[in-house]
């Protein structure tokens, strides 16, 4: 090569390079947010975002937020789980609140070519994101499900199953041709969810959580593991506590339903634990719940009709009021007696808006362990799980809960746990095996 041309070479390169650099945006030219605004576009969307969305990991405002789609960013549709959609927003998929899109009418999604199914997993066999076990596990296919092969790659098979595009391990896939899998029997729904009810791995609740079945929403019972039923719900199979299902065609679900799961704080099946061992933030001041009023309210007009008059004697409070009330009552009577009735400020379940102190047309047995005698200290016990309220402090057992009997205190849980809660003699901390102090 001449001088000259090994010049104009240089010359054109270093020209080349310069134009590149022009064009590719530096330091925070484009965000995370933007670029995947920018690959969002580029595939076929169905929905919009009304505002800024926060796409999650699953189907419930617990689950982790993997990002955040601007307003107006474009999405693809997957599937419905109840009040949350599962999106696909730029090469990301996650659970997005259905409240906070908006459908485009005006562009119909391309439809997908469908490839032939050829082969089917022999057992359960994880699709990653490239042909070795170094690279991340997209999902997992369960056994027999069927798979369309697109190329080989050594002892590698890269797939697609459903929508997702990867690789798995060729000695765990059949071709169809030779061993026709095995075609599942459709298991019909026998149960309903009488409340948001989660359905885990295994039967207890260490095991993880698959995803939320929403209120009414129908399963399909498989068998008994003590008290939990491993059951399916749509494509899903795990295990959800009894406790929590009815039988299609028994009673609707109850009037005096669990409360809502949205309070922070130490859940045990859905059930808000609030003890001398767990708190609640001083910022959480919610009122008085709804739901647990109106079962309240259904108690004192059914007690009234039986000549039982109930008294609200004290209902929420919030952190700091518990604050100013356990410190007079340090004063008064010093800590140690302090504790054993008042709880100190976060502790205390009055803050959820959940329990009520109720007393009878004797003033003189408020707050006293004399109520229990009254007329309306034993309808009360005898009748309160009816509509979802639990004696949360019980005679005798000091030892467990930290506090003193209270036969005026009731903690609303709803219906179903009430019952249940009730016909085994024991408290929260006994019944769930937490601690109490």
């Amino acid at each position: 090569m001449t001088k000259n041309k090994m010049t104009t070479k240089a010359v054109i390169s270093t020209a080349v390079l310069t134009l590149a650099i022009s064009i590719v945006p530096t330091g925070n030219a484009f965000s995370n947010i933007e670029f995947g605004l920018i690959q969002a576009e580029a595939s076929t969307a169905t929905h919009v975002a009304k505002g800024n969305l926060n796409l999650r990991s699953g189907g419930s405002l617990k689950d982790k937020i993997i990002l955040q789609i601007p307003k107006g960013g474009k999405i693809e549709y997957i599937s419905g789980s109840g009040i949350w959609y599962k999106v696909k927003y730029g090469t990301t998929t996650g659970y997005v609140h259905s409240d906070y899109i908006t459908k485009i009418e005006t562009v119909a999604p391309e439809t997908p070519k469908e490839t032939s199914a050829t082969h089917f997993a022999k057992s359960n066999v994880n699709l990653r994101t490239g042909a070795s076990t170094k690279h991340e596990i997209m999902l997992q296919i369960p056994k027999n499900g069927k798979v369309s092969y697109i190329s080989k790659s050594g002892i590698w098979y890269k797939v697609k199953y459903g929508t997702n595009t990867g690789y798995v391990h060729s000695d765990y896939l059949t071709k169809i041709e030779t061993v026709a899998p095995e075609t599942p029997k459709e298991i019909p729904a026998t149960h309903f969810a009488k409340s948001n009810l989660n359905l885990r791995t295994g039967a207890s609740t260490k095991h993880e959580i698959v995803l939320q079945i929403p209120k009414n929403g129908k399963v399909s019972y498989i068998s008994k593991s003590g008290i939990w039923y491993k059951v399916k719900y749509g494509t899903k199979t795990g295990y959800v506590h009894s406790g929590y299902l009815a039988k299609i065609g028994a009673a609707e679900p109850s009037k005096y339903p669990a409360p809502s799961t949205d309070t922070p704080g130490k859940y045990v099946e859905d059930i808000l634990i609030v003890n001398k061992k767990y708190a609640l933030p001083s910022t959480y001041n919610p009122g008085i719940n709804a739901t647990a009023k109106k079962a309240l309210d259904a108690m004192i007009a059914d007690a009234k009709k039986q000549s039982v008059t109930l008294k609200n004697t004290s209902s929420y409070r919030s952190y700091w009021y518990q604050n100013t009330l356990y410190n007079n009552y340090v004063k008064k009577h010093g800590k140690a007696k302090a504790d054993r009735f008042s709880a100190r400020p976060g502790h205390s379940e009055h803050q959820t808006g959940l329990a009520f102190d109720l007393g009878g047309v004797n003033q003189a047995h408020w707050f006293e362990e004399s109520f229990a005698n009254t007329k309306e200290g034993k309808w009360l016990a005898s009748n309160a799980h009816k509509y979802g309220f639990h004696l949360r402090y019980q005679k005798g057992k000091e030892d467990i809960t930290g506090y003193m009997f209270e036969p005026w205190h009731f903690r609303y849980i709803g219906e179903a746990n009430a019952t249940k809660i009730k016909a085994s003699g024991k408290t929260l901390e006994e019944y769930f095996d937490i601690p109490g102090k």
